[in-house]
């Protein structure tokens, strides 16, 4: 653009089309009057001068009327809108032709190709514009390509960084940005706490939040939200919901994000209580709970041992119109393991999979865990060998709870099948738990031996059996009349070495 004053190359016009422009100039005095903006705009025409683009795109008025946008801010709204659709490359694109077509980029342009690449996890290449456009250096060393950043610049270069977890070179950003004497705004706290969030430093977080607030920035949405979901990670559920009625009494409506955030900290705390009321508050609100929302709620619910309200959340979730998924179907069947209701765990895993949801390791693990617990030692071995039948990978805890209930059915031979089985996995290695419980299982029945040769495996493997490997192995010799050795081990416990007799089973 060149302002008003220099002349500038008008494009070439055919003879009619400069005919009909004269024909036109002497009619207009005759037709209407001028306004303001009209007679300086019909007067750079006439010195054939470019109008600033502030002028030239000002509304008239008189008549009402806003301008035609400029070409530059037509491409610019383009790269904008591409970017939200999901087209990033499209939108890069979009920014190359700017050039293509004789124009220089923007401050405008690069913001908002900025945003594009960051909306769709390309922050890293988002960062690498803002730094060869933006960064102090290249400013230096470009006088041509001088583009001063502004608050949306920096808002969206801490908003790649949070994408990435680059909590401090987020940091480094902001204090540049003080540095430079550009005023940050709601936006780009929100983008700062939630950098600071995802980079682990929820304290930080907090300090960013306090921080906003001692400038007198009252926050929106978006740093509410963020605060909320650090509350989250910290699992300080009364802070969350504090910052939420914060939000209400400063005229800030909470949206689904920040009540999935409140709910979410309530859940890890195991509060059924207050996430029930949050969902509540949210119909009364208007708020269209998503699955993630209700799933919470049933983990929260399942957690406080409160399994009849999650199984009306599951029910409502399904009114609603919304499509139980792998996760929803795995938090009820959680939540009647919990319960020690094992058959209506079991229904929900067949519902699950008629339903055509392929149940996951979580899945199974809660309903091998719910049938374990009932001692129903054929169904968790059953789920056992369906999961391996599945493809899956049974982790330790799984193996954990059929073991246990191997050994509370007095199957101490399977168990230490399984024990085995688990030492050939790498996912599934036998943990302190595994050998406690199947040293408990050979106690039981009698297998002291077995039991010694469970501890001797451990130190051929070089695992140091523990003080609670060496209680477990202390009460099966005694539960096997074996007093005389329990003694000798427990007087050398300290330096614990099992007698040399023993052998491996």
């Amino acid at each position: 653009w060149q302002p008003l004053g220099h002349a500038a190359s008008p494009p070439a016009a055919s003879t009619a089309a400069s005919s009909m422009t004269k024909v036109m100039t002497r009619m207009a005095p005759l037709t209407c009057s001028f306004s303001p903006l009209a007679k300086v705009q019909h007067r750079a025409r006439k010195h054939r001068c470019v109008l600033p683009l502030q002028l030239s795109q000002a509304k008239d008025e008189s008549t009402g009327m806003r301008k035609k946008p400029s070409r530059i801010s037509e491409l610019n709204s383009e790269i904008s809108r591409l970017g939200k659709d999901g087209q990033w490359e499209a939108a890069l694109e979009v920014l190359k032709s700017i050039e293509k077509e004789g124009l220089t980029p923007t401050r405008v342009s690069y913001n908002a190709a900025m945003s594009a690449l960051t909306r769709n996890g390309r922050w890293r290449e988002a960062l690498s514009m803002f730094d060869s456009v933006f960064s102090q250096t290249e400013r230096n060393k470009v006088a041509a390509r001088s583009l001063r950043p502004d608050t949306v610049t920096f808002s969206t270069a801490i908003s790649a960084c949070a994408k990435g977890g680059e909590w401090q070179r987020a940091m480094n950003m902001y204090h540049e940005m003080e540095a430079q004497g550009i005023e940050p705004n709601e936006f780009t706290f929100a983008a700062l706490i939630t950098a600071c969030e995802k980079g682990g430093q929820v304290s930080k977080a907090f300090e960013v939040f306090e921080r906003m607030q001692a400038r007198g920035i009252v926050g929106n949405v978006y740093t509410f939200t963020a605060a909320i979901s650090s509350c989250e990670k910290l699992g300080d559920w009364q802070r969350a919901l504090k910052l939420l009625e914060e939000m209400i009494a400063k005229g800030i409506q909470p949206n689904l994000q920040a009540y999935s955030a409140a709910i979410s900290a309530c859940e890890k705390a195991a509060e059924a209580r207050p996430a029930l009321g949050l969902l509540e508050r949210m119909t009364n609100e208007k708020i269209k709970p998503d699955i993630i929302v209700y799933s919470a709620v049933m983990a929260a619910c399942g957690k406080a041992g409160l399994w009849e309200p999650a199984a009306r959340i599951f029910q409502k979730m399904k009114r609603e119109g919304l499509t139980p998924d792998v996760v929803a179907y795995s938090t009820l069947i959680q939540a009647y393991q919990r319960a020690g209701e094992w058959s209506r765990a079991l229904e929900v895993f067949q519902l699950m999979e008629k339903a055509g949801v392929r149940p996951n390791v979580i899945a199974y693990t809660e309903a091998i865990a719910a049938c374990a617990k009932a001692g129903e030692w054929r169904r968790s071995l059953g789920l056992l060998e369906r999961m391996k039948a599945d493809k899956l990978r049974p982790d330790a805890v799984a193996y954990n709870f059929v073991i246990s209930a191997l050994s509370r059915g007095g199957q101490w031979d399977a168990g230490l099948t399984l024990l085995q089985e688990m030492l050939e996995e790498d996912e599934a290695q036998p943990n302190i738990s595994t050998y406690c419980t199947v040293i408990k299982a050979c106690g039981d029945n009698g297998q002291w031996e077995k039991a010694l040769g469970v501890v001797t495996n451990m130190e051929c493997k070089g695992i140091e059996p523990t003080a609670e490997v060496v209680n477990a192995l202390i009460s099966a010799l005694q539960a096997c009349n074996q007093e005389e050795l329990a003694l000798q081990i427990r007087q050398e416990s300290k330096n614990f070495k099992l007698p040399k007799k023993t052998k491996p089973p």
